[in-house]
């Protein structure tokens, strides 16, 4: 087992626990975008690479333009969308595909028409990821707000307050051979991230937003207080209080793809699209429901080809059967169990489900200016959906049997 797959056992032995669970419950259904009314975005995948080249020049060229507009500007080449009433906000290039903004319904059954398209898929969303219990919501946080600061010092030593996760899976011990997660690079899609969380900052590498704008201190801030729990559960700077995430010394990187409103299917493609440039190697996403739409099966289908491993939770529903991007076949599912290592009652389960990991009264951070002290690591009895996420099956098996030898 190399040190590179030990390093991602340590950053996947424990996980995001958390996410969905905080969310109460995962949908059994979809929801449509409240804006839909006067616009709809659909992301468009083109059948060739000579056809996204095409589309991508253009925007490149002429921005988000109307597509149809940009038939009249001097120096427009013809390109395959040239037909679509809509403007292109944005390429994923490792998918081959780009989202338009439409306004009439009607354009949607044109691009399917198009010779060039291989299919369009409408934008939905999942239900977005609650707040973590006792966390005060800090929506549109003003850019002069005042944060809470602390720093973190002194030697780790494991006590008292050390999360029981962090025991159970037997980190510590696994350190040695892992290095802690030094090397690997996790990218999480979630709520955001506390950047300047005295838990987090250290190891976060960077944070990008896959939303629309809102107002909020900076784009991929959490204003729900979900995703820097996750960060906190996952690379939390080890210190003297004896906190410690699983993988202290591994990088983080946050990709804001759920506000308070929901999770959006283009912006989890997004988010799984930069993990794939940036060639990270776990993908861990706390989010999902009874489906998965087409664009979230290709962009999962899409990084597991590059090598990148995928973990998701796999339901907070406590019926047999695994949620959606965790039941999908090259994404790792992963349950919970308790302080006791029974199964949280929450947790779904079915023949998709991979691992299990603590994923009940787990401790992590919290976004500063939130209502807590600087560490917000007080004592919270926080009901966490899940663990966090396994990378390799095979070795995550082996490291949990090892870790019951002495």
């Amino acid at each position: 087992m190399n040190q590179k797959r030990m390093n991602l056992i340590a950053t996947t032995a424990l996980t995001v626990a958390f996410s969905l669970f905080l969310s109460l419950v995962i949908s059994t259904s979809f929801f449509p975008s409240m804006a839909e009314a006067r616009t709809q975005r659909v992301i468009v995948f083109l059948k060739d690479q000579a056809a996204f080249t095409q589309v991508q020049n253009h925007f490149t060229k002429f921005g988000s333009q109307n597509l149809m507009t940009q038939n009249n500007l001097w120096g427009a080449a013809p390109h395959a969308l040239s037909q679509v009433n809509g403007n292109i906000q944005t390429t994923l290039k490792s998918l081959n595909s780009v989202i338009v903004k439409i306004e009439n319904p009607s354009e949607i059954q044109k691009l399917r028409l198009n010779p060039a398209v291989e299919f369009v898929d409408e934008e939905i969303f999942h239900p977005a990821p609650k707040p973590v219990h006792g966390f005060a919501v800090v929506n549109k946080l003003s850019r002069n707000a005042t944060h809470i600061t602390g720093e973190t010092t002194g030697e780790f030593v494991p006590n008292a307050s050390t999360p029981w996760g962090i025991n159970a899976v037997r980190a510590v011990e696994a350190w040695p051979l892992s290095r802690q997660g030094a090397g690997a690079r996790v990218l999480v899609l979630d709520t955001g991230i506390d950047k300047d969380h005295p838990s987090l900052k250290a190891n976060l590498e960077k944070g990008k937003s896959f939303v629309d704008p809102y107002g909020l201190a900076y784009d991929y801030f959490d204003d729900v207080g979900h995703g820097s729990h996750v960060a906190g559960t996952i690379v939390g700077v080890a210190d003297s209080s004896g906190f410690t995430g699983v993988a202290p010394k591994a990088k983080l990187l946050m990709g804001k793809v759920c506000t308070p409103e929901g999770c959006s299917n283009l912006s989890v493609a997004r988010g799984i699209e930069w993990g794939i440039q940036e060639k990270v190697d776990l993908v861990s996403m706390s989010l999902g429901g009874a489906q998965a739409t087409p664009t979230e099966r290709r962009a999962v289908s899409k990084a597991a080809a590059a090598g990148i491993t995928i973990v998701a939770a796999s339901g907070n529903d406590g019926i047999p059967q695994v949620s959606y991007p965790a039941a999908l076949p090259t994404v790792i599912a992963v349950g919970a169990v308790n302080a006791d290592l029974l199964k949280a009652d929450f947790s779904q389960w079915g023949p998709e489900l991979a691992v299990v990991a603590p994923g009940v009264d787990v401790v992590s951070s919290v976004p500063q200016g939130s209502g807590r002290t600087p560490s917000f690591r007080s004592n919270l009895v926080l009901h966490l959906f899940r663990l966090f996420q396994a990378a390799l099956l095979k070795e995550v098996r082996l490291f949990l049997n090892l870790s019951t030898k002495k």
